[in-house]
């Protein structure tokens, strides 16, 4: 089925989580690069651009394979809105795939939007953007809700094994954290991938029933 954002172009968040977005963007304007993993149809591209009025580059990591179409919406969401396409740098791959890349070229961001599958193995693996993060930059994950635990179980490990990330707040289900200090020499302490891998599937099962039993998720 297709996601309403295909057609109506506007972000996914509520308006909330949008408002809290724009007050960080626009409260702590950072002048290196932005990073949205998971962009949808762009619309919260877009108000993240608006909100960030010194116009820091940003860089969108996305498959672009959620609908039809996808890159082509999003650009036309951008220059609908009278934003400038060219401070957008698309890169259209898999975030792990991307952050290999990066790791490479020893990128580094101000600000990173984790927003993209919900499955609990593949936030484990975009949490090891935060060691892209540089200090006093802000890190934010989207649905951070009870309601879809395999990205609250991953967000409660990470802070719980990385204090040099300080929470800031909860706007609905959107979790902004400061990184207040360099990472260890490894990076953020991070559950390793095969054991991620053999979590994955009973947060998949868990999630499964409980569309079964019409419980709301968020994935």
């Amino acid at each position: 089925m297709e996601r309403p954002c295909a057609k109506l172009h506007n972000s996914e968040m509520t308006q909330q989580e949008l408002d809290g977005l724009r007050d960080i963007l626009t409260t702590r304007q950072r002048p290196g690069r932005h990073l949205e993993i998971g962009t949808a149809a762009g619309g919260t591209l877009c108000e993240m651009m608006r909100a960030a009025t010194h116009r820091p580059p940003f860089v969108v990591i996305d498959t672009m394979n959620y609908f039809a179409n996808q890159r082509e919406i999003v650009e036309q969401n951008i220059t609908s809105h009278g934003l400038p396409l060219e401070q957008v740098e698309f890169r259209v791959m898999r975030s792990w795939e991307a952050f290999q890349d990066s790791i490479q070229t020893r990128e580094s961001f101000d600000f990173i939007l984790i927003d993209g599958t919900h499955k609990f193995r593949y936030v484990m693996q975009d949490l090891h953007w935060a060691g892209l993060l540089n200090p006093n930059g802000i890190l934010a994950l989207h649905d951070y809700t009870p309601r879809l635990r395999s990205v609250k179980w991953a967000a409660d490990y990470f802070l719980a094994n990385n204090r040099n990330y300080h929470r800031l707040e909860l706007a609905g289900s959107l979790l902004f954290l400061e990184k207040t200090a360099p990472d260890g020499p490894d990076g953020p302490n991070l559950l390793p991938d095969p054991v991620a891998s053999l979590m994955h599937p009973l947060f998949q099962f868990e999630n499964s029933v409980r569309k079964r039993l019409g419980m709301e998720t968020t994935a």
